[in-house]
């Protein structure tokens, strides 16, 4: 009687053939994986990633489907919220005053919304009525159209400029409002587009300094990177800190 090694490494065949397949399976992975251009956007927080992102997607993705432009619609809602509070405390900030004096119970019922920003319910008719007479107030709407020089966000007088379309109950977001829209980015996110035959896996990192440690678990595998300044906010300072420019 013969003595041999056997061919399965001491597994039994099943098991043999089931670790064969996963090896296939990995290599089959780190080939598709080598096909792929990875891009890493980097960049300080509101400097336009998301933006470019979005922008991307548009151009060589199909549409945003109705829970995506449900979603965006409340982003948008809950910017305009928070632009018309951050106008008005530019107002106070230079004191200015309002036209009406009436405006100064708007202010009211939109600092009152903006206590339940985390829900949907918070926007309504009343806050609808507010924003609308605040847009034709003569000192809300001069503070708006100065944004840049009073550090306000940038789609401030877009958004303020189309609010009527805005604020109706069939509203739907256009791709131009979905651009202009902004949610600080949290976590990693990403995108994957074919472009000219060529496919990219697109990673998008929150930009504030609490996100930065988590950049460092993107870079495996990156072929390329991508660092996204706005040269709008040159002179502006960071969010962050009010002091670093």
């Amino acid at each position: 009687m013969g003595v041999h090694v056997s061919r399965y490494n001491g597994l039994t065949k099943e098991q043999y053939e089931k670790s064969q397949q996963i090896d296939d399976l990995l290599k089959q992975e780190r080939r598709l994986n080598a096909a792929i251009i990875k891009l890493l956007l980097l960049g300080a927080a509101e400097g336009g990633k998301s933006t470019f992102l979005k922008q991307l997607r548009i151009l060589h993705q199909d549409r945003f489907n109705d829970n995506e432009l449900e979603f965006q619609k409340h982003i948008i809602h809950n910017n305009i919220l928070n632009i018309a509070i951050s106008i008005y405390n530019a107002m106070c900030d230079r004191s200015m005053k309002f036209e009406n004096v009436d405006r100064q119970e708007d202010i009211r019922t939109l600092i009152e919304a903006s206590k339940f920003i985390k829900y949907d319910s918070w926007y309504n008719e009343k806050v609808e009525k507010a924003l609308l007479r605040l847009k034709y107030d003569a000192a809300f709407h001069s503070c708006c159209i100065k944004q840049n020089e009073y550090e306000l966000p940038e789609s401030s007088k877009y958004f303020f400029d189309n609010l009527e379309r805005i604020c109706t109950t069939k509203y739907v977001p256009s791709e131009q409002d979905v651009v202009r829209s902004r949610v600080a980015t949290t976590g990693i996110n990403e995108i994957r587009l074919v472009i000219r035959s060529i496919s990219f896996r697109i990673v998008d990192v929150g930009g504030q300094r609490s996100e930065r440690r988590k950049w460092i678990h993107c870079f495996s595998d990156v072929d390329s990177l991508i660092f996204i300044s706005s040269l709008s906010e040159y002179n502006l300072t960071l969010a962050e800190d009010m002091k670093t420019v």
